[in-house]
């Protein structure tokens, strides 16, 4: 039932800001509304299933890896040219800066390596 309701929500809300948005802003306006119309919906569904099961998040580490993704994002594309070696050896480097912060999060560690290649 709550997929259902979620679903309902959804499309709800997609339809409401495809009115409001279409018109102004085109394909990225329906892109945008349908973007903050899933958004909703699995919030709707987060909460839910929170309160039948709860499950402790680390919402530290959620938060961390959301702002570098976006700020790395804004900053490629400001400021990286899209299709060239450079471009792309740039790119490759900023994805790469995520091992550190999975290190430093916690999230990685020798031990985890260890053991996979143990295996």
């Amino acid at each position: 039932t709550p997929v259902a309701v979620a679903v309902g929500i959804g499309a709800g809300v997609n339809l409401l800001l495809n009115f409001l948005l279409v018109p102004y802003w085109g394909r990225e306006g329906a892109a945008l509304g349908t973007v903050v119309a899933a958004g909703i919906s699995v919030i709707y569904l987060f909460v839910v299933s929170q309160s039948s099961h709860k499950i402790d998040y680390h919402w530290r580490v959620s938060l961390y890896s959301l702002v570098m993704s976006v700020g790395l994002v804004a900053i490629a594309w400001k400021f990286v040219p899209q299709a060239t070696p450079a471009g792309l050896a740039v790119r490759f480097a900023m994805l790469s800066s995520f091992v550190p912060l999975g290190f430093g999060l916690g999230l990685f560690r020798r031990q985890y390596f260890r053991d996979f290649l143990k295996r």
